[in-house]
């Protein structure tokens, strides 16, 4: 007998367990408010509640639900972007080379005004970037639900501020730096920051075989921290294809280790957790018009110093071709003369005329001889009277 009422007991109890559940997953009801004055047709607002019913036979029911809804609370995403590689080539420089100018932007869905941006890696030739760089995003979240909650006006005119929850996600962009035109997209990447696929550990190993494969990926809240290479996506002709590699360091902090262990934007101070150091790009990495010399030096000297080399060697050949030509012995009315000489001479009679620096009869047999030496080739010597 006692066996058949604990059977009993255990049945009523797995059924009220049953129903409290059924009650807990019941969804939210909405249900308006109307107006019954002149308008009534006027929405005055909306209730969000749920109704439960408990049958007197289990009894009176249990202690009420805490509906309070859960704050949420700040995390702080720290990314580090270290280096681009195998970045596609979308510029051409005045030299008729492949290159382009590499930033990456970076910002998480629904927190769309806090778009940041690294410096330009100028002139990359073989689709290389080096930034050192930091992005420092705040997010609130909710834990058990893992969503984050973002609150801002749907509109400009709105009084309050309405409440969304969307996933957490990192959208991160690949760049080409237009001075003069708009910037050029080139490649893209987005990871849920609880179901992220895990990062290569180095860039020969990262490919877009990485995105499909959902086996190895990982919550960022639960390992806190990670290092490596992510492809970068884009689309050719319909078809995906690879626009670049980035090596980031994620690391998801609450608002307690954010106050202990500072980190300021970019390399701006407080400079540290880690400490980033200027990145060592090569020398051709640099804004042409504003280096005259590093452009002559690295661009224009690289690409065409042979064509610069003869150009020098043809000039100072045909240079030298001229004078010889100028001064060559020519014959003139009989006599053999230099039309080097004939000029000398033509050059020097206006200062000899005037009377600069000789007396009247040195000038006259200055002038006599240089006649002679200019009509005859053999120089002559007159003594003044």
């Amino acid at each position: 007998m006692s066996q058949e009422t604990d059977s009993v007991a255990i049945c009523l109890r797995s059924q009220e367990v049953a129903f409290k559940a059924k009650s807990l997953a019941r969804d939210i009801a909405k249900r308006p408010f109307f107006s019954n004055s002149w308008l009534p047709l006027a929405l005055q607002g909306k209730v969000q509640l749920w109704v439960d019913l408990f049958p007197k036979s289990l009894g009176p029911p249990g202690p009420p639900f805490n509906v309070t809804p859960r704050r949420a609370k700040r995390f702080y995403l720290r990314c580090i972007v270290w280096n681009a590689q195998d970045v596609i080539l979308d510029d051409l420089s005045i030299t008729g080379q492949k290159m382009s100018d590499i930033y990456v932007k970076g910002w998480l869905v629904g927190y769309e005004e806090n778009k940041q941006k690294t410096d330009v890696h100028y002139r990359s030739l073989g689709g290389e970037g080096n930034f050192n760089w930091r992005f420092v995003f705040p997010f609130d979240y909710l834990p058990a639900e893992q969503v984050c909650s973002v609150a801002k006006k749907e509109h400009f005119w709105s009084l309050d501020k309405t409440e969304n929850k969307v996933a957490p996600q990192l959208v991160l962009q690949i760049w080409d730096n237009d001075k003069f035109s708009f910037d050029d997209y080139l490649g893209s990447i987005q990871l849920d920051l609880n179901c992220m696929p895990k990062p290569s550990k180095t860039a020969e190993k990262c490919h877009l075989d990485l995105l499909a494969s959902r086996e190895r990926d990982v919550s960022l809240f639960e390992q806190k921290t990670v290092k490596g290479w992510w492809p970068c996506l884009t689309e050719q002709e319909g078809t995906k294809a690879l626009a670049g590699k980035l090596e980031m360091t994620l690391e998801i902090i609450n608002e307690q280790e954010h106050e202990e262990r500072p980190a300021g934007l970019g390399r701006d101070e407080p400079n540290m957790n880690p400490k980033l150091e200027d990145p060592k790009r090569p020398e051709t990495s640099f804004l042409w018009f504003t280096s005259p010399y590093k452009t002559l030096k690295y661009i224009l000297w690289r690409r065409f110093k042979w064509v610069f080399l003869i150009f020098l060697i043809v000039f100072v050949l045909l240079l030298f071709l001229g004078i010889f030509i100028y001064a060559f012995p020519v014959r003139s009315r009989g006599f053999r003369t230099s039309s080097l000489l004939l000029s000398s001479f033509h050059f020097f009679l206006p200062f000899l005329s005037s009377g600069l620096f000789l007396s009247s009869s040195s000038q006259t047999c200055l002038l006599l001889g240089l006649w002679d030496w200019s009509l005859s080739g053999q120089p002559a010597t007159y003594e003044p009277a």
